[in-house]
């Protein structure tokens, strides 16, 4: 797997984003599709951040490339909450504000 490619296809995906959210965010008739677009934004900022990896299997590492790859292994209900639990790992900073952010996410959405 090509990880720099795969890692570029994020950041682009995450500055497109990005400048939709900023673009809707001026006119605050369409709050969720704000904060779906902050949403989307954080998750392919996260995954460029995040990916490639490594994790230790079996006392082993492991080289992960994408969030598929992470929830093959630690399997989870979704590969959002698969997510969640490669930012508590690998950025736990953060951990706090994707969460919020997810929640805000999901409500907005449904």
């Amino acid at each position: 797997m090509d990880t720099t490619s795969s890692g570029n296809h994020h950041r682009e995906h995450a500055e497109h984003n990005e400048e939709v959210y900023n673009y809707l965010r001026q006119n605050l008739d369409y709050i969720d599709w704000v904060i779906t677009c902050a949403f989307y934004t954080a998750l392919h900022y996260i995954e460029y951040k995040i990916f490639p990896c490594e994790i230790i299997i079996g006392g082993k590492k492991q080289q992960i490339g994408s969030i598929e790859e992470y929830h093959n292994f630690w399997g989870g209900r979704s590969t959002h909450a698969s997510r969640i639990k490669a930012v508590k790992e690998k950025l736990p900073a953060c951990r706090r504000s994707y969460e919020q952010l997810h929640n805000l996410c999901m409500t907005a959405r449904y």
